[in-house]
């Protein structure tokens, strides 16, 4: 897997400021400082006209805070107030800034930083080729898995102070020392952990015992001197990618060439047994999380988020396969009450970065409710390698990217607000994974100085962003109309209409992420025909990204649901009763010119029914309406003819509002004239 880094994209030649300022504190604590950031003594919205000059002013509610600056501004900030001055500017420009409170910590600091804080024979934090690619905190200690993949990723073996494959503990109970305790080997290219209490289970590419990939059991309950307990092998072609622990059941998810999903009872925490698996053929799952009876997989080869009905373990069910991005890849994945956050991975431009939000009210089968665009957020990445959410705060997701953790609040779970992201100097590149130390966050990164794990303290964020162009930024609206499928039809046509700003992009409409119109004019309306029920989502895009998001729903005509009709095919068809039944019968079927016939009509429904009588008269049907009661389900009605004096047809038909016939029924009169002398 290569993973690019990007740097973020400036425009020039500006006119106009569009000013947005967002703040938020990341697991706020009574002590954590509050930041206000304004343009000229205002917030957003803020004009302004090229070249521009302006002052940026703020104020820190904790004069004792420690606050640095980041973006087109850089280096410490005063407190309790400042401000900069900017002249003659064009260009766009990112202003963060960042304080931690004094009462929290005396000043801002690199946790736990490789070599700087470690013994003698600890870990090469300036080697290059070492990498953390996890890390899980239990108590005062935080577990991490350490992997050279220069010196052992060829294939070293053995328990030698060169292999730097390990499992590396650290006491942070002092948070401006942490100290590394004990270094454990643990194989080759351990890549994920999870603790079960006093055992830890590593996914590694080649196991202590000799076995291929395997799941690794260590007795950690002495920190300062883990102990090997067993290897139990995946299968020759079964990486571990990532693990997941539910109780008494362990979920392993990787694969590429085996089993994508394996099932581990632990209810033994020191004998994990394995008690089922999935194959789904030479595809890799990077991520997985389980809801009840279901697991929700990401899958990075087929590009597709799938879902196991896992009621049975011993044989998980593959219930709902969905394709989203053909460009983009799923990586990680974290779940929040009832709605699944997925974010895309890219590394091309022209595709899109997005946050998928998937609602999971109906467990099997997983909904598209939203996206959030995360490649446009300067200076942000396209990878994503890390998602979780803080059990103490379930509104806010953390991201973590080349560029360190990013913030993400999710109070409005369908409509994400980004609200931070960490300095470069602070967190460090390449964010594999974290996992949280009270109200603080342990993190497994690898930045450019060589820093391996880091550690740092909520704080109190406020961003600017302001862009100055030659023509307003790009922007639309889009309109999407509800269509209603009439009764004993299967489609409806949604209406959708548009409206960009910027004539030199060329627009497209997507309907989920897929192009159904491309390209289109800046204004614009589309039919959308022969949709089944059900809700779809559009946006409006241009070479920039999602202008507009708007959605419109399919449904079935009040009074019918989607059922099978006469033909086999899906329609809207009235809501009732499959068991209705009519019949006619008549007193005499041959009469004579000038006869009458009595007719009796027996029909049996619990439904109420809308019925019509034809040829029973000379003049208009006659109509009836039949009771349908659970007490008058079965009726007989009575009528007369009148005098009939040719043969002819009678009939009754049943049925609902809107002209739906349920039910129909003929009976045949044949009339023979009077005899005559001849």
């Amino acid at each position: 897997m290569i993973f690019l880094k990007q740097k973020p994209t400036f425009l020039i030649f500006l006119v106009t400021f569009l000013i947005s300022i967002s703040s938020y504190v990341a697991l706020a604590q009574s002590s954590d400082p509050q930041i206000n950031l304004t343009v000229d003594g205002a917030v957003s919205p803020v004009t302004l006209f090229s070249p521009a000059s302006y002052i940026i002013n703020w104020d820190v509610s904790d004069p004792s805070a420690k606050c640095t600056s980041s973006g087109d501004w850089n280096g410490p900030k005063a407190t309790p107030s400042g401000s900069s001055t900017f002249t003659s500017l064009t260009g766009n420009y990112f202003y963060n800034m960042e304080c931690i409170g004094g009462s929290v910590l005396p000043e801002r600091y690199m946790g736990i930083a490789g070599g700087a804080v470690a013994p003698a024979d600890s870990l090469p934090g300036i080697n290059p080729t070492v990498s953390i690619y996890g890390v899980a905190v239990q108590g005062d200690y935080a577990f991490a898995l350490v992997y050279d993949y220069i010196t052992c990723g060829g294939g070293c073996f053995g328990n030698s102070v060169n292999d730097w494959d390990e499992l590396v503990v650290y006491d942070v109970s002092n948070l401006e020392s942490p100290q590394i305790v004990s270094r454990t080997w643990t194989g080759i290219s351990p890549n994920t952990i999870v603790i079960n209490g006093d055992y830890a289970y590593i996914g590694v590419s080649r196991g202590v015992a000799g076995t291929g990939y395997s799941l690794e059991v260590y007795n950690i309950s002495n920190p300062l001197s883990p102990l090997y307990v067993r290897s139990i092998s995946t299968g020759l072609y079964s990486r571990i990618q990532e693990l997941e622990l539910q109780g008494s059941r362990l979920y392993s998810f990787g694969g590429n060439s085996g089993d994508e999903l394996i099932i581990f009872d632990v209810s033994d925490p020191a004998n994990p047994v394995k008690i089922g698996s999935y194959d789904k053929g030479s595809v890799y799952f990077s991520s997985g999380k389980v809801s009840g009876n279901y697991v929700y997989v990401s899958n990075y080869n087929d590009k597709s988020l799938d879902t196991f009905d896992i009621s049975d373990p011993a044989t998980p069910v593959l219930v709902d396969s969905d394709a989203r991005q053909s460009a983009a890849l799923y990586q990680q994945m974290a779940i929040s009450g009832n709605y699944l956050y997925i974010p895309t991975a890219s590394s091309s431009d022209s595709v899109p970065a997005l946050l998928e939000i998937f609602s999971i009210a109906d467990s099997s089968n997983p909904v598209l409710v939203g996206t959030f665009d995360l490649s446009l957020r300067s200076p942000f990445t396209t990878w994503m390698f890390s998602i979780e959410v803080s059990s103490a705060n379930p509104n806010i997701l953390y991201l973590g990217t080349v560029y360190g953790i990013v913030t993400v609040d999710i109070s409005n779970p369908v409509s994400p607000v980004l609200v931070g992201n960490s300095p470069l100097d602070f967190l460090g590149n390449y964010t594999y994974g974290f996992d949280f130390y009270g109200k603080y966050i342990v993190s497994a990164s690898n930045d450019t100085n060589g820093d391996n794990l880091i550690m740092f303290a909520p704080k109190s964020t406020s961003t600017m962003e302001l862009v100055v162009a030659s023509s307003p930024p790009p922007a639309g609206t889009l309109f999407a109309t509800d269509c209603v499928i009439s009764m004993g039809s299967s489609t409806c046509d949604i209406q959708i209409s548009w409206q960009g700003s910027n004539t030199t992009e060329p627009y497209s409409l997507d309907r989920f992420d897929t192009t159904i119109a491309n390209p289109v004019a800046e204004n614009g309306d589309f039919t959308d025909s022969g949709l089944s029920p059900g809700n779809y989502i559009y946006t409006f895009r241009d070479n920039s990204g999602q202008l507009a998001i708007n959605s419109a729903t399919a449904a079935c005509v009040i009074g019918t649901v989607e059922k099978l009709d006469n033909f086999g095919n899906m329609s809207c068809l009235p809501n009732v009763s499959t068991s209705t039944t009519m019949s006619i019968s008549l007193s005499q079927s041959l009469i004579r010119i000038n006869q009458t016939v009595d007719i009796i009509i027996s029909v049996d429904s619990e439904d109420v029914l809308n019925c019509t009588l034809y040829g029973a008269s000379a003049g208009s049907p006659i109509v009836f309406q039949h009771e349908g009661s659970a007490a008058l389900r079965e009726f007989t009605y009575t009528y007369t003819t009148g005098s009939i004096s040719s043969s002819r047809t009678i009939q009754v038909d049943c049925g609902v509002g809107g002209g739906y016939i349920v039910v129909s029924s003929q009976a045949e009169v044949e009339v023979v004239p009077e005899l005559q002398e001849v």
